[in-house]
């Protein structure tokens, strides 16, 4: 099944953190954005976000809180999912998302499409890490409620490739059944 979200590439301090026993500190989420829609800076800054630092965009960052679940998807991809609902709005546009550590080690920064966010728009979607883990592995989780694309990549896919192969069989042993029937005759 494919899988919906953003793809956002490690830096070296990453790689490096999530091969040690360290990986479970990335849970903390910075939304990066501003008032207007053209922030011409910001826009520069995100150009290249391999080795930015949370010094490089701590002044563009609106909200921080914890992302809801980390873990391993089922292709072993390193995958954290943010929750962007606010009842309330931000009230700003959103350029991008960092992924850090609680003492501000950045794993990641992922540039969104440019989105005004208000209390109209939000949502849940998953940063997807290219890392790889043990599928299904849970490294972090802030809440005790199974997100919908967690149950999508651990649960349904498996299900529906088992669904898939089961009607290929089906279909064979069908088709065998018509032919020594057809011959018997």
């Amino acid at each position: 099944m494919a899988s919906r979200g953003l793809t956002a590439l490690p830096n070296d301090q990453l790689i490096s953190f999530l091969n040690s026993a360290m990986r479970d500190k990335f849970h903390h989420v910075g939304l990066i954005g501003a008032n207007e829609i053209n922030n011409s800076a910001l826009l520069r800054l995100l150009e290249t976000t391999a080795n930015l630092t949370y010094n490089d965009v701590k002044n563009y960052i609106f909200s921080e809180f914890e992302a809801e679940v980390t873990y391993f998807d089922d292709s072993g991809v390193f995958t954290a999912v943010v929750d962007m609902t606010n009842e309330d709005g931000y009230n700003k546009h959103l350029y991008g998302v960092i992924l850090m550590s609680d003492s501000k080690q950045v794993a990641t920064v992922a540039k969104t499409p440019i989105i005004y966010l208000n209390e109209q728009i939000g949502g849940q979607f998953p940063i997807k890490i290219p890392i790889k883990g043990e599928v299904g592995e849970v490294v972090f989780r802030s809440s005790k409620y199974l997100l919908e694309v967690e149950a999508e990549e651990r649960f349904l896919s498996p299900v529906l490739s088992a669904m898939a192969l089961s009607t290929e069989v089906a279909t064979y042993s069908l088709e065998a059944e018509i032919k020594q029937i057809g011959g018997n005759s």
